[in-house]
């Protein structure tokens, strides 16, 4: 699914991002080549992000805090 609507929209696969609150939702976003963010509002907090070994997947607390890393700085 994520690789069809990529293709769909025409999306760069790496200005993609697949957020989730499960390990199958950062699995599925590294396995279709894009970049994953964790958030700790299901089964894992940052500590059991963090057991799970992803070394390259950030962890937000939140969709908020996802959403606000992403937003351009102000000068």
């Amino acid at each position: 699914f994520i690789l069809e609507s990529i293709s769909r929209h025409r999306l760069t696969p790496a200005d993609c991002w697949m957020v989730g609150d499960r390990e199958g939702d950062v699995d599925a976003g590294l396995n279709a080549g894009i970049r994953a963010a964790a958030l700790c509002t299901g089964k894992f907090d940052a500590a059991g992000w963090a057991a799970l070994d992803r070394k390259h997947v950030p962890v937000f607390p939140s969709l908020v805090e996802f959403v606000a890393a992403l937003a351009p700085r102000a000068p």
